[in-house]
């Protein structure tokens, strides 16, 4: 075991292009300041982030980087400035709830506990120096290795292999906590359960068999229906409900303007509706991104199907691997590849929810599953939006969606638009007429007032949606009416039926 004191190298942190509820954060250095790849991001109990690096070159500038909240300085830990450092070969970091940071390496386990830095190896304990994932639960530290599962408490470390127990495999890709003594282990193509009783002196395990080839497990999220979400290599996003393995891509199909990963998703965290939370691309077609919004968003998938999209404002956010949430709820995100920008690194983003305003946002001018839904009875099925044109996915790949017979691929038309004129008193001619929206709408939802004959932005949002009701609804609406289960709320009718807009009052009610 190696323990050196703390030497740094600070670095004066800059952030700007913060525009609605995202920030940037950025490290100044020149264009020479080379790193080598980022593999990790962690918050550590004082809200401090670290970000890992791997770089097989001894000079790299950076093995470890921690952004301090306080300061605002980014302060970077390497095998040249930090002897007790292995190699600036960094594969995992995880926060224990002592404030004390653990950093894998393909060499050792690193311990930072705010002064000084710790090296633990195989003469310690560990079954192999290969550390590969980390996770912190209560006085225990999980580490996954290329050997097994190694548990540190108190110093003592317990490793469990396919030699001693009853682990189906020694490679550990992830590990996710559910309870002081359940965890969840990320394979090849499977999760293992592993519980252990309350002292830690028995474990049992149990596998969870994926029944098509996901190939690497990179990471496990736990929501609060104890759901599992994996992010795999070759299947993008997986939902595990306990009993059954999802393709969140086949759930989530009728996604508007945002592509769900189907391959190598990296990293999974809370949003903020409590739904796992990933980094995705858009699926704006050509013009229809409006203003400069990049190609990318927080993706949160949310029950029955729902779900939201959290677009960057531009192109000075690009894409992002690794995602963690602070106990105020604003996501950090930090991307492989350092982005040099004007003498800056950009090293990290935030997105703050409460500063994040949803007018206009994303692909085709605010296109979302509330205002463009499919029409799919009988044999049909096509896209319905509410701004004048219909038929086309004008929030997503841009492609005709008038699909006759439903499910063959085939669509009959490509693109329905209104276009309306008419005289005034004065003769002179007045058109609304929809094309492709690469100017804009015409059209806006919402009624205008009786009065002005106007619509405002509030009125405007709250019409700003599809009601879809089918003849089974009404049916068993009218039933239950009539039987009084309505009355005696024990019947109730489904969100589109209670919201339907039937009546207006004031400038809208006649």
């Amino acid at each position: 075991m190696k323990k050196s004191l703390l030497i740094f190298f600070l670095i004066f942190s800059k952030s700007f292009f913060s525009q609605n509820g995202w920030n940037a954060y950025l490290g100044g250095a020149s264009t020479s300041f080379l790193t080598g790849p980022e593999t990790c991001l962690a918050i550590d109990k004082n809200g401090n982030k670290w970000i890992g690096f791997t770089s097989s070159l001894a000079s790299s500038p950076a093995a470890l980087a921690r952004y301090d909240k306080t300061t605002g300085f980014w302060t970077h830990f390497n095998t040249a400035n930090t002897p007790v450092i292995p190699n600036n070969r960094i594969s995992c970091i995880a926060c224990d709830n002592s404030a004390n940071v653990w950093a894998g390496t393909s060499a050792g386990l690193l311990k930072f506990d705010g002064a000084n830095w710790t090296c633990f190896t195989t003469s310690n304990g560990l079954p192999t120096n290969n550390i590969i994932s980390l996770e912190c639960n209560g006085n225990n530290v999980f580490i996954g290795t290329t050997n097994g599962l190694c548990r540190l408490n108190s110093g003592v470390f317990t490793n469990y292999n396919t030699s001693n127990s009853l682990l189906p495999n020694d490679t550990i890709n992830c590990i996710k906590s559910q309870s002081a003594t359940q965890i969840w282990l990320g394979n090849y193509n499977r999760i293992i359960e592993v519980n252990f009783n309350a002292s830690f002196s028995n474990s049992s395990y149990n596998i969870h068999q994926i029944p098509f080839v996901t190939n690497k497990i990179n990471c496990i999220f736990i929501d609060n229906l104890n759901k599992k979400w994996l992010g795999t290599v070759s299947k993008g996003l997986v939902e595990y409900d306990n009993t059954n393995f999802i393709l969140a891509s086949s759930t989530y199909s009728d996604i508007i303007g945002v592509n769900t990963p189907t391959t190598n998703c990296l990293d999974i965290c809370k949003g903020p509706n409590n739904g796992p939370l990933i980094y995705a691309s858009c699926a704006a077609y050509g013009p229809y991104t409006p203003g400069s919004n990049s190609t990318w968003c927080l993706l949160e998938l949310l029950p029955n199907q729902d779900y939201k999209a959290y677009y960057v404002p531009n192109n000075n956010y690009t894409f992002g691997d690794f995602l963690e949430v602070d106990t105020n709820g604003e996501i950090f995100i930090s991307n492989k590849q350092l982005i040099h920008l004007g003498g800056y690194l950009k090293y990290m983003f935030s997105f703050k929810p409460s500063d994040y305003k949803t007018t206009f946002q994303g692909p085709g001018q605010g296109v979302n599953n509330k205002n463009y839904k499919y029409l799919d009875i009988n044999r049909v099925r096509a896209g319905i939006a509410n701004r004048g044109d219909m038929f086309w996915d004008v929030g997503g790949s841009g492609n005709a969606k008038y699909e006759v017979p439903k499910g063959s691929g085939s669509h009959a038309g490509f693109c329905n638009s209104f276009w309306i004129g008419g005289l005034d008193a004065s003769n002179q001619l007045h058109i609304s007429a929809q094309t492709y929206r690469q100017s804009g709408s015409d059209f806006w939802p919402g009624p205008l007032d009786t009065v002005n004959a106007q619509c405002d932005t509030n009125t405007f949002s709250n019409y700003d949606k599809i009601w879809k009701i089918s003849y089974n609804d009404i049916n068993d609406f009218r039933t239950n009416f009539l039987n009084g289960n309505i009355a005696n709320n024990t019947y109730t009718p489904t969100i589109d039926i209670i919201t339907w807009p039937a009546h207006g009052n004031g400038k809208y009610s006649r």
